[in-house]
């Protein structure tokens, strides 16, 4: 128990406010009886005995600043104030800073109940009475002693570790509230009290780095649960002097420990022992390792695992249960995976009501972010250590397995993954490779099919947290006749490309295509197979092959049915045809990947977006510019990655400049560096043609204006990047610039060149050198995207209604 009264500043016209103002905010006579009263209440004890606030915190409060102002905003306008948040996360450090800035401010009398020993049915009785000194009275209770007690006093009541006394305090509280009009409470419990006007403030680990490494000891101190591990560290080692080369370990230890402050505490106390990079490997073993604590706090403070006991202890069986359960999972997971581990807990109907009971509790985290929860990596050892105790283990992983095998079959089904399947893959990868992990080197077959999905999930972001050779093993070790082994061989093939081991890729993708040919034959999976061989062998420079894979891909898509990976195949085959300069075959197939994804109810929009940034390219090369900008702008309202979101608005640039907009072109040039991300095999084709258009921007605005124009571009945010590509093609219209794009002069040029005359003939025509006609020709070409003299000519008929420029 601690109480701390507002003190009087000794002072009789003090005295006299005071006696006037009873029940209200503390007043002084001036600011120097109001100084005088804070120095008596950090020196002096209360008038109780007890110590006075400034003695209460032996060790320094590090951080918290925006939560102490929270929590005493808060306080000034409800009556209720619950701070909730996990074990050791510093609910009971930051309500004692709470009050003891309110009594130094005079703002109230604070008294502070600690309950984290009170048991029994009268244990908050008992505790209440002990800080007011309360005897009670024959048939008077608590409550009607406390009311007689504080009646016209401004009181702020601290009522610490409520969790296990939850339903005694509400009951004590909801008496209290309506009575005392000058009490207001500050609760501290690893859940809510759920009472009405109770407002709940959740706390959170202390902020530590998002990225492990690249810091340097003095940047890392900008983390508040660094400086915390620093400080407690050099408290036991006062001679620690921490470098640059520490850092890194350091972080570590924040990051897993999820900045939790009791976590940390006892991590840097272990410095007296162990050196900085023990403590950073041994973390897998923290529950055994942060035994501790101070000798003066209460038991469960004592370890990371009596903190964490505390609270397992108080659920009932079946949270208990899913609890242990939900530990098996490594990290994010949603409701339809807990309902899975859940399985005979409660029965499946329940277990959304376990979950959220559990999330209440402060062991697992809701996370809206990601559209699910997740557990603190301490929480989940102790959980692991329960699950291993009461043998169900196993149990946990084949239900997860099982599960996640159902997720991924329809990769066997389909040649282009299906609508959604890569997201959720995404979402799951950590399961997956946790399941992955947990086969270990048996000859389960599935093993496969997980390592097959944790490559699928990560593609679009060069890596997948698997090594190939690991992959290579796991192969070697399941039977032959394995129905995942093409597939596994497909994926170890990606990885090879991935780890830049070209020669190894194209050897193992032939090998995978003849396994499956050899073996079931399975359209999908081969469709699938040879999808990857066409892909692997562009990069190889293997044009052939990768034109044979396509069409035989295509074939297999045909067979089944998919029409998404027709569009697929149509729009890659397109862009190898781009490449051969058969533009017009490029064109139609470039229309069949149109219509495939035009008539498919739902299409993926990295899909979607990479066959109209192609039909744009195609639309580039004929010179249509109004059908080139309309169909990349669809591209980029599609785009979900950075590649995809560049390729379009490069592609927007070039027609803005060969349109004559050059202002805008050069503005979206540079913004196409927004996007880093860029490693599409196209990037070389697009970038030449966008070299080419901006030197039309040359003799059209000064070299400082276009420098300024795309430094401007480059500069903007993403999202304004792609606001200014699809700004209202009204206000820039793509067909009127074509006639402006060319002068009088130019237009003769285009119209002899139509008619077959050669640069000498005309130059002698319109009486201009044979070099200023070159430069014309030049120009034209450039403007237009024309190759030869005979697009131009071509180019010349289907805009023959301009014939009277000339």
């Amino acid at each position: 128990m601690r109480r701390w009264p507002a003190l009087s500043a000794g002072c009789a016209e003090c005295d006299r406010i005071r006696r006037e103002n009873a029940g209200r905010p503390v007043r002084y006579c001036s600011n120097a009886c109001r100084q005088r009263a804070y120095r008596q209440r950090t020196k002096t004890p209360g008038a109780d005995g007890s110590a006075a606030v400034g003695m209460i915190a032996l060790t320094s409060f590090v951080g918290r600043a925006i939560e102490l102002g929270e929590v005493e905003r808060l306080l000034r306008s409800n009556r209720l104030v619950t701070v909730v948040g996990p074990f050791g996360v510093g609910k009971t450090r930051l309500a004692a800073e709470v009050a003891g800035r309110a009594c130094r401010a005079g703002r109230a009398e604070v008294a502070v109940v600690e309950l984290a020993s009170a048991t029994g049915p009268d244990g908050l009785a008992r505790a209440m009475a002990a800080t007011w000194g309360l005897l009670e009275p024959p048939g008077v209770s608590v409550v009607e002693a406390l009311v007689a007690k504080l009646s016209g006093r401004q009181v702020q009541l601290v009522l610490d570790n409520c969790e296990h006394l939850l339903g005694e305090c509400a009951s004590l509280l909801s008496e209290l509230l309506p009575r005392l009009a000058g009490l207001t409470v500050l609760a501290t419990s690893r859940e809510p009290l759920r009472l009405p006007g109770e407002v709940v403030f959740s706390l959170a680990g202390l902020p530590s780095p998002a990225v492990i490494g690249g810091l340097s000891f003095a940047d890392s101190l900008g983390f508040d649960a660094v400086r915390l591990f620093v400080d407690r560290a050099r408290a036991v080692r006062p001679e620690l002097g921490f470098t640059d080369a520490d850092a890194e370990s350091i972080v570590t230890v924040c990051v897993r420990l999820d900045g939790v402050p009791l976590a940390i505490e006892l991590a840097a106390r272990l410095m007296r022992t162990y050196r900085l990079v023990e403590i950073r490997d041994r973390l897998d073993d923290r529950l055994k390792l942060f035994t501790g604590g101070w000798r003066t706090s209460d038991r469960r403070h004592h370890s990371l695992r009596g903190a964490i006991r505390w609270s397992y202890d108080l659920l009932s069986p079946d949270e208990q249960a899913l609890f242990r359960r939900l530990s098996f999972l490594p990290g994010r997971f949603d409701a339809e995976a807990a309902e899975l581990v859940a399985d005979s807990v409660s029965g499946r109907s329940s277990a959304l009501e376990t979950l959220s009971s559990l999330e209440a509790k402060s062991l697992i985290r809701a996370r809206p972010d990601i559209g699910g929860f997740d557990m603190l990596e301490s929480i989940r050892c102790f959980g692991r250590e329960r699950l291993a105790e009461h043998g169900e283990e196993d149990q946990a992983a084949e239900r997860l397995l099982g599960w996640l095998v159902k997720l991924v079959s329809p990769l066997m089904d389909n040649v282009s993954a299906p609508v959604g399947l890569l997201t959720r893959l995404q979402q799951h990868h950590e399961n997956l490779a946790h399941v992955f992990r947990w086969l270990g080197d048996g000859e389960d077959e599935r093993r496969l099919l997980v390592a097959v999905a944790m490559v699928v999930s990560r593609l679009s972001l060069g890596y997948s947290g698997l090594r190939g050779q690991q992959l290579i093993d796991a192969i070697g070790r399941v039977t032959p006749s394995s129905r995942y082994r093409s597939l596994a061989i497909g994926s170890a093939a990606w990885l090879a490309l991935c780890e830049g081991d070209n020669d190894l890729a194209p050897q193992l993708i032939r090998v995978a295509v003849e396994t499956e040919r050899a073996g079931e034959c399975r359209p999908a999976v081969l469709g699938r197979l040879l999808l990857q061989q066409s892909h692997i062998a562009r990069r190889s420079g293997d044009a052939d092959t990768t034109v044979i894979a396509l069409r035989d891909a295509a074939d297999c898509c045909r067979e089944i049915g998919d029409r998404l990976g027709l569009a697929l195949c149509a729009n890659d085959l397109a862009w190898e045809l781009l490449d051969r300069a058969d533009v017009d075959r490029a064109k139609a197939l470039s229309d069949m990947a149109r219509a495939y994804i035009e008539t498919t109810e739902v299409a993926p929009a990295d899909l979607r977006s990479a066959v109209f940034h192609t039909a744009g390219v195609i639309a580039l090369e004929l010179g249509d510019l109004s059908g080139a900008e309309a169909r990349f702008s669809t591209a980029l309202r599609a785009a979900v990655t950075g590649l995809e979101h560049a390729d379009a608005i490069e592609g927007i640039a070039i027609v803005a400049l060969r349109t004559g907009r050059f202002e805008r072109g050069l503005l979206l040039a540079g913004a196409v560096t927004v996007f880093t991300d860029r490693t599409s095999w196209r990037d070389t084709w697009c970038a030449k043609r966008l070299t080419r258009a901006l030197e039309l921007a040359r003799d059209a605005l000064p070299e400082r204006r276009r420098t300024a124009l795309v430094a401007e571009g480059a500069r903007l945010d993403p999202r304004k990047a792609v606001d200014h590509a699809l700004e209202s093609q009204s206000s820039h219209p793509a067909e009127e610039p074509q006639v402006t794009a060319l002068n009088t002069r130019e237009w003769a040029v285009v119209d002899l060149v139509a008619r077959g005359l050669n640069n000498h003939q005309i130059a002698g025509k319109l009486h201009l050198s044979v070099s200023t006609v070159e430069k014309h020709v030049r120009k034209i070409r450039g403007t237009f995207g024309l190759r030869s003299r005979a697009q131009i000519a071509a180019w010349a008929v289907r805009h023959r209604r301009f014939a009277d420029h000339t």
